[in-house]
């Protein structure tokens, strides 16, 4: 996991480059050049830590930067690269000569998160690369002949200079709703991003050219056979999948840690974990000083059934001050009252000298846990004549009311039932593809890279292997949500592991890190930074949309003297 920056026809200064990136990769930094093309590359040595792994690698006049991690790496240089020499055991540099050898259609190959550069000597070209959904970001800036690409856009800005302007658009939708792409309305309009599943060449003559590889298509489930009617075996292979996925990510000689809560996600990890995988590893978990969002004896309890223990964490208002700044630096966009928090996590994960991290991310996209998606899954339930699914699926949501159903939802629900309604574009399957693709997941793989990064730690997603993510896309409904719950193959998994303090508990919290008190502790601090001109709110209720504004005024301020100095 590093941080990586390039550039072509620019004149820029190598120490900023490197101190703008240092957080990203202490470990190391390195420099190459070819013709008019530079790359440099900050370094978190995880693997293959030794000298012979620096990068920027050369091979043939081929160069690579590279930031993320290839799980299966090995296998591949088992079966694609057998007469091949190696100077190092990175994954770098096995992605390097599969690279050189086959092309990037490789890339359909990898199971990882990366985003990387690859400079062909023989075209002249550079290729900016993002995996399948977006786990690792890549920037890129391009004026005339002048072009620049960096792993975030903060450090972009900063080395070029870039004038910080948030346009107005996004200000106006910012209290309407979260922006899923941010990047296509801040800041400044040659400023982008390499989506997800995607890569772009840029040729010799610097001319743009845009390919997507992914298309949720790269795990081949239907040679698998599988009987979907037969519970317990689609349960046991998912288990199985799931296993094998963590067992990936935890293929390093490093101390692991984790986040663990309350909830399905990364109790399911951990639980695997101690059942079938044995590997040591060190939970964090986080005890909200609301005793009603408090999860802390679940995770406790927990633990002990494997005499294990758990190290606890709890706000802090007097470093508040201090992680809210520094959240908001690493993230360069307004964020939401939970994000301070998580940065708070990572920075003592990170003093206990750790830089590998497991977490649960992505199971509530993939799989659809979000209660305001249960109406449209009740309605697919009717669609499907699974009538007794949708009765079960509407008594989960009584449970949570987290969203109250709406006369004008009854209403498309009794059209279902009618048959009035014969398709919609808002059933469950759909819902699940937006969630993953547009809206939350992009914005959240995004933040908790940078909240990760900022701290020198490396996130590992088992969810978010893609292998998972296609076999949950290809699951039937009754699997993703039922009587037992949202999630409900994770909870089937938990309950044959007697986890039950767990998977009965149907209602869905989410992650808080005491908000609320952290607000209520420091309104007159977040407000000096609240922009009353433009933000017409109504401070008596210091809500998530007040703090988003004063974080907009946050970063107007922090770059406005950045530029200063």
């Amino acid at each position: 996991m590093c941080g990586i920056f390039g550039f072509k026809n620019l004149d820029l200064e190598i120490k900023k480059i490197e101190k703008e990136l240092y957080h990203r990769g202490p470990d190391g930094f390195g420099i190459k050049q070819q013709k008019d093309v530079t790359f440099c590359h900050c370094r978190l040595a995880i693997v293959d830590p030794s000298n012979k792994a620096l990068q920027p690698m050369e091979s043939n006049g081929n160069m690579i930067i590279f930031n993320g991690e290839i799980y299966n790496y090995k296998e591949l240089k088992e079966e694609y690269l057998k007469d091949i020499e190696f100077i190092s055991l990175s994954d770098t540099e096995v992605l390097l000569k599969l690279i050189e050898k086959y092309g990037l259609k490789i890339l359909n190959k990898l199971n990882g998160m990366f985003a990387f550069a690859y400079y062909n000597k023989e075209t002249e070209s550079i290729f900016l690369v993002n995996d399948r959904y977006g786990i690792k970001q890549l920037f890129y800036y391009i004026q005339d002949n002048k072009i620049a690409f960096s792993s975030e856009d903060s450090v972009l800005m900063k080395v070029l200079n870039i004038p910080f302007k948030f346009n107005q658009s996004y200000i106006e939708t910012l209290y309407i709703k979260d922006i899923d792409d941010f990047e296509r309305k801040l800041i400044n309009e040659n400023i982008h991003s390499v989506k997800a599943g995607e890569y772009i060449e840029i040729t010799k003559d610097n001319q743009i050219k845009k390919n997507k590889y992914y298309y949720f298509n790269d795990f081949d489930i239907k040679s698998l056979n599988i009987d979907y009617r037969n519970k317990k075996n689609v349960i046991n292979y998912f288990e199985e999948l799931l296993t094998d996925s963590i067992k990936l990510r935890c293929n390093t000689n490093l101390p692991i840690a984790m986040t663990l809560s309350g909830g399905t996600d990364s109790t399911l990890i951990y639980t695997l974990i101690k059942e079938k995988l044995g590997n040591n590893i060190t939970a964090f978990t986080y005890s909200n000083q609301n005793e009603k969002k408090d999860e802390y004896n679940l995770v406790e309890k927990l633990v002990k059934k494997y005499n294990d223990k758990v190290i606890k964490l709890e706000y802090d208002n007097e470093k508040f001050k201090e992680d809210y700044e520094n959240a908001l630096i690493a993230l360069n966009a307004p964020c939401c009252i939970s994000d301070a928090g998580y940065y708070s996590v990572y920075k003592r994960i990170k003093e206990k000298n750790f830089k590998v991290l497991l977490e649960g991310h992505g199971a509530d996209e993939i799989l659809g846990g979000y209660p305001t998606y249960f109406i449209p899954a009740i309605k697919q339930a009717i669609l499907e004549n699974k009538l007794l699914l949708a009765l079960n699926i509407l008594n989960i949501h009584k449970l949570n009311r987290t969203v109250n159903i709406t006369p004008k939802e009854i209403q498309s629900i009794l059209k279902c039932l009618l048959r009035i309604e014969k398709t919609n574009p808002k059933i469950y399957s759909q819902c699940i593809h937006y969630l993953t693709t547009k809206y939350p997941l992009p914005k959240y793989l995004r933040y908790f890279d940078r909240l990760t990064m900022a701290n020198s730690i490396e996130s590992r997603n088992p969810f978010l292997d893609y292998r998972i993510v296609e076999f949950a896309r290809a699951l039937p409904l009754e699997y993703k949500v039922n009587r037992i719950g949202n999630k409900a193959i994770l909870r089937e998994i938990l309950k044959k592991y007697k986890i039950d303090f767990i998977h009965e508990n149907k209602i869905k919290r989410g992650f808080t890190t005491s908000e609320e008190i952290a607000i209520k502790n420091n309104k007159d601090f977040l407000l000096k930074y609240y922009n009353q001109k433009r933000f017409n709110l109504d401070t008596s209720n210091f809500d998530n949309n007040i703090y988003k504004a004063c974080s907009v005024g946050f970063l107007e301020n922090y770059y406005a003297n950045y530029y200063k100095t």
